[in-house]
């Protein structure tokens, strides 16, 4: 009876969110007119794909888990290719409003102002 009770107080636990939200935003910066098909997903969350023209922007807004270890991550796909990276990772980024701007060589972390914070790898 105990193990059921303790059961059942951890399940709403799992997916608890705490704090702020957090806000990540993904601009399409590949240049030549190039669209860019974004699909993004976390352990609990499909958000499904979305066609991006230049310069235009897709939202993700979330909380934290408890656990410390919420993760997005998001497959980018023009020309036929697709590259892969962890669009917001809770153990890397510490940002509360994310901007990233994808483009061909790499996806970059910029300010308000587009300045380009840290360039990484896609996967």
């Amino acid at each position: 009876m105990l193990l059921l009770a303790l059961l059942v107080l951890y399940m709403p636990m799992s997916d608890a969110a705490i704090g702020p939200k957090i806000h990540v935003n993904i601009y399409n910066k590949l240049g030549n007119g190039l669209d860019l098909t974004v699909h993004c997903k976390s352990k609990n969350d499909d958000l499904g794909e979305h066609v991006l023209s230049q310069d235009e922007s897709f939202p993700i807004n979330f909380r934290r888990n408890v656990f410390g270890n919420t993760l997005f991550y998001c497959s980018f796909k023009w020309n036929g290719k697709v590259h892969r990276f962890d669009i917001y990772d809770q153990s890397r980024d510490s940002c509360h409003d994310c901007k990233w701007i994808i483009l061909q060589d790499n996806p970059c972390l910029v300010d308000n102002s587009f300045s380009i914070v840290g360039c990484h790898q896609y996967h």
